[in-house]
């Protein structure tokens, strides 16, 4: 069983699925262990407060991520997710995409 912290509470990878929803997370960086998750294939960050798309470059294996309902106006650093094949990114304020 892996699990990741944020802000001291444990939440369990499941599946090779991560479900972080509604729980005010404003840089993906402050994931304690997201880094470690290397076999990862989905993450959900959705209806959260983040601004910037970062720190998922270890995530190699990642399929599917979740980011609607956030504060992210630009779209870029997803080029070393090559494994990427959904993107949910809706209800965001999205002003420039670069960098895919």
């Amino acid at each position: 069983m892996q699990f990741i912290t944020y802000q001291g509470q444990k939440f369990e990878v499941s599946d090779n699925a991560l479900i972080l929803g509604n729980q005010g997370i404003e840089e993906i960086s402050k994931i304690i262990g997201l880094k470690e998750l290397l076999n990862l294939k989905a993450l959900y960050l959705f209806n959260n407060k983040i601004s910037e798309i970062r720190d998922l470059d270890n995530l190699i294996n990642l399929e599917k991520l979740n980011l609607y309902g956030n504060e992210i106006k630009e779209i870029k650093n997803l080029y070393p997710l090559t494994k990427l094949d959904t993107l949910f990114l809706s209800e965001n304020k999205i002003e420039e995409i670069k960098g895919l």
